[in-house]
């Protein structure tokens, strides 16, 4: 075999293995996304039915809710409303006793932006999703907000909320508050059972070690 030849095969060998490796890649790529996208909307999703206190939507998107006695899974979920009510009332909510602690007490789904930074395989059937929340707290209009009205801000450590009660007349308040925060997010893929179809259901959610930021932010009335 000539030269020339050999040296034509050898390029011809090499494209379509780079031609191979791209495809194979696209399709890898093309299976994940609308995993991704699922995922999200999973998150998405739960975070409206914590904010509506949808019971019927929570039950088929929290682990295992689906397949337990429904009288006693409502009840939990009312028992996590009160605490987290209580809590930040108080002036401090649990965020280790579950996610509608965590999406009540950062507002997520009502006001706080945040990005989906990546979501990666545990197993066959779960995975893990990390959320960058940005806290807008700098921006609240003030405008109307009448007189009395108490709006809350997260503050520091994670858990700590601020009631600000807007005065009647001229006053300054000061706040150390979060500006932003990473929640690690535990997901299970569910068949379908009862009346909840096969979906991502939220198992856990608990703050990033170490990823809490601050601002301090100062309100004029």
């Amino acid at each position: 075999m000539s030269g020339p030849v050999r040296a034509t095969i050898v390029a011809m060998l090499r494209r379509t293995r780079i031609l191979a490796a791209t495809t194979a890649a696209a399709a890898m790529l093309a299976a994940c996304g609308p995993g991704s996208r699922d995922v999200e909307q999973a998150i998405r999703d739960y975070c409206a039915a914590v904010q509506d206190q949808d019971l019927e939507r929570l039950t088929c998107l929290s682990t295992g809710a689906a397949a337990t006695d429904q009288d006693r899974f409502h009840a939990w979920v009312a028992s996590q409303y009160a605490g987290y009510f209580d809590g930040r009332d108080q002036g401090a909510v649990d965020l280790e006793s579950g996610g509608i602690a965590m999406v009540k007490a950062f507002s997520i789904g009502r006001g706080t932006y945040y990005t989906v930074e990546h979501v990666r395989p545990l197993g066959d059937e779960s995975v893990e999703a990390i959320l960058n929340l940005t806290f807008g707290y700098g921006s609240i209009d003030l405008s109307g907000l009448l007189p009395g009205t108490t709006f809350y801000v997260a503050g520091t450590p994670p858990g700590r909320i601020h009631g600000i009660e807007v005065p009647r007349g001229s006053d300054q308040v000061e706040r150390e508050v979060l500006a932003s925060i990473r929640l690690v997010w535990t997901l299970v893929h569910q068949p379908e059972v009862g009346s909840c179809g096969s979906a991502w259901t939220v198992h856990t959610v608990e703050v990033a070690e170490g990823s809490a930021r601050t601002t301090r932010l100062e309100w004029l009335f």
